[in-house]
């Protein structure tokens, strides 16, 4: 699934949720594409733990891929980083 915006905040969430909703229903594979993406928020990073969390309970495989230098940033400042699988490169 790709974020269509250089921003995934709260603004943003209630209606990236519902694509996810939507891609979660015959997902056999998760991977949101962030490129492009320059911010992120908790509300969003929060997001992606829950999509994370529900791939988890329905074997779903989950990535994030084209993660700028600036959301890595903001994964590290968070501690999700390791969550996600994000190194401190």
């Amino acid at each position: 699934m790709q974020i269509n915006s250089d921003k995934f905040t709260i603004y943003e969430v209630e209606e990236i949720y519902k694509e996810f909703l939507s891609e979660l229903k015959n997902a056999k594979v998760m991977n949101v594409n962030l490129d492009g993406v320059l911010k992120i928020d908790m509300s969003a990073i929060e997001l992606l733990v829950s999509v994370l969390k529900t791939c988890e309970v329905e074997s779903i495989p989950f990535s994030l891929s084209n993660i700028s230098p600036e959301v890595k940033n903001s994964l590290k400042i968070s501690g999700f980083n390791h969550i996600f699988g994000v190194n401190d490169e």
